[in-house]
């Protein structure tokens, strides 16, 4: 009698453990709804919040940058970072402009009830970038699966370093939640990241942090990633990685994890 008694108390640890999962998709668009109860008109009828499809974000932000600094100080720091842009020389003594393109993604596949799919794409000209993200994340409970895609658009990153062995950058932009359940889906990203060491072996980073002002301190999702890279193609304008990544992020403070392998395809001089 104990050993049946034993197998089914661990039949049903299993059963409520999977039960306890199945609810994490699900949670998040139910947290995702407490949004429903802020309206535009709560926060101005001109639309200034981030539910006017991320043009409130957009104003908020570049008024909070240049309310306090004069326009001779944003002209002048502008002008640096053009002219930064066009610090590279040929070897005939002229200047040029470094370019790169970056398409690729990773896929998660532990545990294996969840899985995150973020295929990325990253244009660069000099210190600037811009960068297209999707994440698809994904469990099966009871045979059924259950979503919640996001799309995130960093319309200006900042690259200070250039230097095709070492890349920093931060930034901002949109994050848009495509299965939310609430009427403001839009809302402000910021990330910063890095890739270090000059040999074939590169280790990345990167921290992303969604702002939900709806919502006090809770965020609409915040994630730290890191990939482990190594280049089987190594020319000095066309590069193929692969390797290994891993994940941590919280959707309105519900823990999603992970770890899978990466691919990244890279085109130009940085």
């Amino acid at each position: 009698m104990k050993r049946p008694l034993f197998t089914f108390i661990v039949l049903l640890l299993l059963g409520l453990g999977t039960v306890v999962q199945a609810q994490k998709i699900g949670e998040i668009k139910k947290r995702s709804g407490d949004n429903r109860s802020s309206s535009r008109g709560s926060r101005g009828s001109s639309g200034s919040g981030c539910g006017d499809a991320g043009s409130g974000c957009a104003g908020d932000f570049l008024g909070s940058v240049c309310s306090n600094i004069s326009a001779a100080v944003c002209s002048s720091v502008l002008s640096e970072v053009l002219n930064r842009s066009f610090s590279r020389r040929s070897e005939g003594g002229g200047t040029y402009i470094p370019l790169s393109f970056e398409i690729g993604g990773d896929a998660t596949f532990v545990p294996t009830n969840q899985n995150l799919y973020r295929p990325r794409a990253r244009f660069r000209v000099g210190v600037l970038s811009m960068e297209y993200r999707y994440t698809y994340l994904t469990e099966q409970v009871l045979g059924q699966r259950q979503d919640f895609p996001t799309h995130e658009i960093q319309f200006i990153q900042i690259n200070p370093i250039l230097d095709p062995n070492f890349d920093l950058r931060f930034g901002w932009g949109l994050y848009i939640e495509q299965e939310s359940q609430s009427n403001n889906a839009t809302h402000s990203e910021f990330t910063f990241g890095f890739d270090a060491f000059p040999a074939r072996m590169k280790l990345g980073s990167e921290f992303r942090v969604v702002t939900n002002s709806d919502r006090g301190n809770i965020s609409p999702r915040w994630e730290v990633n890191a990939q482990l890279k190594y280049a089987i193609l190594d020319n000095p304008n066309n590069k193929i990685y692969v390797g290994l990544s891993g994940s941590y992020a919280e959707y309105y403070a519900v823990s999603i994890w992970g770890i899978g392998v990466g691919i990244n395809f890279k085109f130009g001089q940085l």
